[in-house]
């Protein structure tokens, strides 16, 4: 058997169909499956809704632009020069993305 696939005890659990309706949004929003949920719940782990699209979108942004930077600092070292006015560019870049995350997500 698979680490992690010892899962082999079946729990039937009765709901009403409010708590069916909830457990169901909840699970939704989160992005687990029931059992997972559950199994999240009886551990008392902290369950977050699952970011939207546009988390991810930033998220790949601000990679791109650290990659961007990271260029800027291998150029530098190499050239023993730095391109102040791209450096500044990327900068701005970076700050507005994350003053755009702190003003949505925090």
């Amino acid at each position: 058997m698979l680490k992690g696939r010892a899962r082999t005890i079946r729990v039937e659990v009765k709901l009403n169909p409010k708590e069916y309706k909830k457990l169901k949004s909840d699970c939704k929003r989160s992005g687990f499956t029931k059992s997972t949920y559950l199994r999240k719940l009886i551990c008392k782990q902290v369950i977050k809704e699952k970011p939207d699209e546009e988390f991810f979108f930033l998220l790949t942004e601000l990679y791109n632009i650290g990659r961007e930077m990271e260029n800027v600092f291998y150029k530098a070292d190499y050239l023993n020069f730095i391109d102040k006015d791209y450096y500044k560019e990327e900068a701005k870049k970076w700050n507005s993305l994350m003053d755009l995350i702190k003003k949505e997500y925090l």
